[in-house]
């Protein structure tokens, strides 16, 4: 098959999309779970599906947030742990890691201001522009933000400030 990426969808798209397949399967996902989904894939085909996929597996009859949240904590994470755990320790850079942590919890990290720089301990706006070329050549961030989200939530539940 030809690789194919596919641009995000509308979020209010993929809710609906989530609860009619679930629905076609047998199985029901209230609307605040596939909310929910859609909001954490950011529209992106391929979280979406991983998500329902292990959601579609722990549920019985009715998914809900509690069930998207587990699947996301007790399968989907633990899964890909050794993976995370290998890019992590593949990273030498202190402010490279510290840079990953700050823009993994920061809402919308404002990475050369005083504030994140100081709350994350980083060195300088000079240090914070070397790591994230950095990273970016590593392939872990893009735009200021790390494009991979289930590694967001990792770094996000593994290291926090």
């Amino acid at each position: 098959a030809k690789y194919m990426e596919l641009k995000p969808i509308d979020k209010d798209v993929l809710e609906n999309f989530i609860v009619i397949k679930f629905a076609e399967s047998g199985k029901s996902m209230d609307k605040d779970a596939a909310k929910w989904i859609a909001e954490f894939s950011e529209g992106i085909p391929y979280y979406v599906q991983h998500m329902c996929h292990e959601v579609w597996y722990i549920t019985e009859k009715e998914a809900n947030k509690k069930i998207v949240e587990k699947a996301l904590e007790e399968r989907i994470l633990p899964s890909l742990f050794s993976g995370f755990q290998v890019i992590w320790n593949g990273i030498k850079s202190e402010e490279q890691k510290k840079l990953l942590i700050g823009i993994a919890n920061a809402k919308q990290p404002q990475i050369y201001s005083q504030n994140f720089i100081a709350k994350y301990e980083l060195k300088t706006p000079g240090h914070v522009g070397k790591a994230i070329k950095s990273l970016v050549r590593m392939g872990l961030i893009e735009g200021n933000k790390i494009w991979d989200i289930f590694f967001r939530e990792w770094v996000k539940r593994n290291f926090y400030f």
